[in-house]
């Protein structure tokens, strides 16, 4: 996330804080620039480098996070959801809530699971937080001992990139893949003493046969789920932020299971500028 001023960072909350406040309206960029101290193109800037998407993206998400909840919370009519949501009609509001999440709202509904839904920024410190569903999957890779950020003589930050360094040099093809690679803090280890086995890998079918010494089989879970957007050096400081300063005032609670990171690849490498940390929780 680009470093902001004090005067930048209050601006733009600002701004944030008047569409989280008014959804259910018509809004533009010139509305919502009004808000904050700089043009509607300076914003628009402003919005991309700090969160990694646009002003209209973030509405859209709102929008179609607040349907969701409501679509598993009441029994209103899609169309009635639709536009308290302040989406103009029901046919635009299954299109878009389609593109979202690959389903229509009443496949989401009778799912009855929340997923894909993002955190106002102003709620996150305007650090990009959605909560999401992951089905169950076994993680195929390798495994090694480490101890984490609480511990008191924590290894993690060089052990973690030694296994990826291991990991894909026996194994090149990981990085031609679409899917992301992921890492894992296996909730079977020594957390008392903070101690974590920790996996590096790709996602795997449950149905795939593999050797239960280079395999973690995960169950459903929901997650609370963070994008790190800076270099990866930093993400740990993105992780306990999220755990510290977050995670208590949240509402949210934690639950035991296993921590995930994913790295999105990007022609045939890791991307340097993007990450993601899976914390498991229970909804309320």
């Amino acid at each position: 996330m680009e470093k902001l001023s004090k005067s930048q960072l209050t601006g733009l909350k600002k701004a944030l804080r008047y569409i989280e406040d008014n959804l259910s309206s018509i809004l533009n960029l010139d509305t919502i620039a009004a808000q904050s101290p700089w043009s509607r193109w300076q914003l628009q800037r402003l919005i991309v480098a700090s969160t990694g998407m646009t002003l209209a993206q973030y509405v859209r998400e709102l929008r179609l996070s607040n349907a969701a909840r409501e679509l598993l919370t009441s029994k209103d009519r899609q169309l009635d959801i639709a536009l308290r949501c302040g989406f103009e009609s029901e046919i635009s509001f299954c299109r878009s809530f389609r593109q979202h999440y690959a389903c229509s709202p009443g496949q989401y509904r009778k799912r009855s699971t929340l997923t894909g839904i993002r955190l106002p920024l102003t709620q996150t410190n305007l650090n990009p937080i959605r909560i999401d569903f992951k089905a169950a999957f076994k993680l195929q890779g390798y495994k090694q001992k480490t101890k984490g950020i609480y511990s008191d003589q924590p290894d993690y930050q060089t052990v973690v990139p030694n296994i990826w360094q291991m990991a894909i040099k026996q194994n090149p093809s990981w990085l031609q893949q679409s899917s992301p690679l992921y890492g894992a803090f296996d909730s079977e280890s020594n957390q008392r003493k903070h101690e974590f086995t920790y996996w590096a890998g790709i996602e795997a079918p449950l149905s795939e046969p593999i050797d239960n010494a280079h395999c973690l089989t995960l169950p459903d879970q929901t997650y609370a789920v963070i994008t790190h957007r800076n270099n990866l050096s930093r993400f740990s400081k993105t992780v306990e932020w999220m755990l510290e300063d977050w995670l208590p005032d949240s509402g949210l609670e934690y639950t035991s299971g296993t921590d995930l990171e994913s790295y999105p690849l990007q022609q045939g490498r890791i991307k340097q500028q993007s990450a993601e940390y899976w914390l498991p929780i229970k909804m309320p």
